[in-house]
């Protein structure tokens, strides 16, 4: 069957597995166009909108058995109310920035430090592109 998501056609492609693996009706391997197997587990937030988080492509280091670990650790802290994808979707947003930041004090380091255009430089950056 052909996987019903909305947004990105590259993933409206993708094939779901057999049926679910194990006793985890919500854990699951998802086939590729390319053939690639990945492993994702499928949950409600606490708002009731459902999420499906991909765990890793199947192969090192993810072997069914820690595939299926992971998914545990992920459903227990949906069962705490926490919502995995968001937290990665955090912190990948955050680790941009950082590193966007840091390559920014670089470049005024080397190239703006102890000029007149330094305060402008550092409104502008914080401005328009931190928010991103």
């Amino acid at each position: 069957t052909q996987a019903g998501m909305r947004g990105a056609s590259a993933r409206s492609a993708l094939t779901i597995g057999a049926a679910a693996l194990d006793q985890h009706p919500t854990f699951s391997t998802i086939s590729t166009p390319s053939g690639h197997k990945i492993y994702v587990v499928q949950y409600r937030t606490g708002n009731g909108r459902t999420r499906r988080y991909t765990i890793g492509k199947h192969g090192s280091p993810w072997t069914p058995e820690l595939a299926r670990t992971e998914a545990d650790r992920l459903l227990r802290r949906v069962a705490e109310g926490k919502d995995p994808q968001a937290e990665k979707a955090a912190a990948r947003t955050s680790d941009t920035a950082s590193t966007v930041a840091a390559v920014f004090e670089i470049f005024m380091q080397r190239h703006v430090s102890r000029t007149r255009v330094e305060k402008e430089y550092r409104g502008t950056f914080r401005n328009e592109v931190l928010p991103y």
